[in-house]
């Protein structure tokens, strides 16, 4: 008794995974912030995956030192403004979303830092934030 044929003893399958792939920009539309007034930041968050987000997306992000948004209730505005709440404290913004991003779409809002008198130093549009889904 054995196996006859050995050259029949695999097979191979090719499928697709469907999968959620998200990446997070923040961006300024400004060149230049000025000491003592304010600046603005848009964050879009994409998704490059095949399938829907589902559930609950949050973004943090770690002002750098110099720009301010008082702590509490962030003032968001931009095309899916209304689909985030944003909650800062000692300068790190936390905003969360339940709305769905379709594959190949993004969700972007806005919001205002203040610049502080005492800021000096190169505008960095990577600066660090992190996000967990």
């Amino acid at each position: 008794f054995g196996d006859i044929d050995p050259t029949n003893n695999s097979a191979s399958v090719d499928f697709a995974v469907d999968c959620i792939n998200l990446a997070v920009d923040k961006t300024t539309p400004q060149t230049r912030f000025t000491a003592g007034s304010t600046g603005s930041y848009n964050i879009a968050v994409s998704n490059n995956g095949t399938i829907a987000t589902i559930g609950g997306l949050v973004v943090t992000d770690t002002l750098p030192a110099g720009l301010s948004v008082p702590d509490g209730a962030v003032t968001l505005s931009g095309p899916q403004a209304a689909n985030w709440t944003c909650n800062s404290a000692s300068n790190t913004l936390t905003c969360s979303s339940q709305a769905a991003i379709a594959p190949a779409a993004s969700s972007t809002f806005g919001f205002t830092v203040n610049i502080a008198f005492a800021a000096s130093g190169t505008r960095n549009d990577s600066s660090p934030f992190g996000m967990s889904v």
